[in-house]
């Protein structure tokens, strides 16, 4: 069924579309273990690869433009198997080598070369919603499969960037390496919640360009996080990323991985996600708050990128060991924290003021003797 769709919308014959993917057969064969696509002959392999690639680009269309979305939902998969596509296609297991999906996203959309339709879609996997960004998913990549792509994405950072040559956290630090950092149980400490952290006066901010950024203010700290949406399907996609940067011979700067330890670290509690909801860096579809907590705990991390989180430790750290500016943040919020304990901290005051005034005019105004 996808396959003579994909044909009528190219408008070319399905023995031309197999001859284009039979052009890059052995590019797709050597993205899988030697030995584990040998019961394929190269005609059966190709066949294979475009009945695949067509249903993939087809459900993403189907998601990005809302085309075809009721036939595929109603005629052939019905919606619990539409709705578990996304979770499918993003499988490590279940990956189809990107040399493939580019050629066809080259026949389709031949202006672009399918940069919109990515684009879009990887937007509803980030952001819940589909639209537009003016950022390129593709450019100059060459990313192994969909997966990866979706990675780089996701982090919005080029997928073969160093481990040192990043800028993820954002402070005025120094000191980058500490004693700390070579101890395994200081360096993977957790960090205070979200709400822990307001109640000292660090205030979660959602981040209006790509990193994540601590700021250190004089009696208060802002922590900039990026929006991102949880789903159904987001469990499934950050195990997976996770897998994958543990992989050998893979990108190993583990930025989602670190992403998701922090995430892990903030999301204690039902409030957490309350607080991080209520400012914007979380849009989530679970139903209940509860449920994102049970995913963030049910998240095993064994790796993140030690430079960037020790980075992030040490900053936020030495705000927190500041004691003048933690003693100003408790003074505020034990004092000024409500609009009834401002009431009651000003009728106290205009009541020891009035005292005061009684007292002294009242010593004022007795006879010498």
């Amino acid at each position: 069924m996808t396959l003579e769709e994909f044909r009528l919308s190219t408008r070319m014959t399905t023995y031309d579309l197999y001859n284009k993917v039979f052009e890059v057969v052995h590019d797709a064969r050597n993205c899988y273990i030697d030995g584990s696509t040998d019961a394929y002959n190269d005609e059966e392999f190709s066949r294979m690869m475009l009945r695949d690639g067509c249903f993939v680009l087809f459900y993403i269309e189907c998601i990005s433009y809302a085309k075809n979305k009721m036939l595929l939902n109603n005629e052939y998969l019905g919606a619990l198997g539409f709705a578990n596509v996304t979770r499918d296609i993003f499988l490590l297991e279940n990956q189809l080598p990107f040399v493939v999906l580019k050629v066809l996203l080259e026949l389709r959309f031949p202006s672009d070369k399918g940069e919109d339709i990515l684009n879009r879609f990887f937007n509803y996997l980030k952001y819940g919603e589909v639209f537009t960004k003016d950022e390129k998913v593709l450019g100059n990549k060459q990313p192994l499969h969909l997966l990866e792509l979706y990675r780089s994405y996701f982090i919005l950072l080029p997928v073969s960037l160093g481990l040192v040559s990043i800028g993820l956290f954002s402070a005025k630090s120094t000191k980058i390496w500490s004693d700390d950092d070579y101890n395994y149980v200081k360096r993977n400490r957790n960090f205070p919640s979200a709400t822990e952290l307001k109640s000292q006066w660090i205030f979660l901010r959602r981040a209006l360009d790509k990193d994540i950024a601590f700021y250190s203010r004089c009696c208060y700290g802002v922590f900039e996080l990026p929006t991102r949406a949880v789903s159904t399907s987001t469990k499934v996609i950050f195990l997976n990323m996770i897998a994958y940067e543990l992989c050998a011979h893979n990108p190993n700067d583990f930025r989602v991985s670190t992403y998701i330890k922090i995430m892990k670290t903030l999301i204690v509690k039902n409030d957490d996600v309350k607080e991080l909801t209520k400012k914007n860096i979380m849009i989530h579809s679970l139903g209940h708050d509860e449920q994102v907590v049970k995913m963030y705990d049910e998240i095993d991390v064994p790796a993140v990128n030690l430079y960037m989180f020790s980075q992030f430790r040490q900053v936020i750290n030495s705000h927190l060991d500041n004691k003048y500016k933690t003693w100003a943040g408790e003074l505020i919020t034990d004092y000024f924290g409500s609009p009834w304990k401002m009431l009651g901290l000003l009728t106290a005051a205009a009541i020891l003021f009035t005292t005061f005034l009684q007292t002294y005019f009242g010593a004022k105004q007795l006879p010498d003797r």
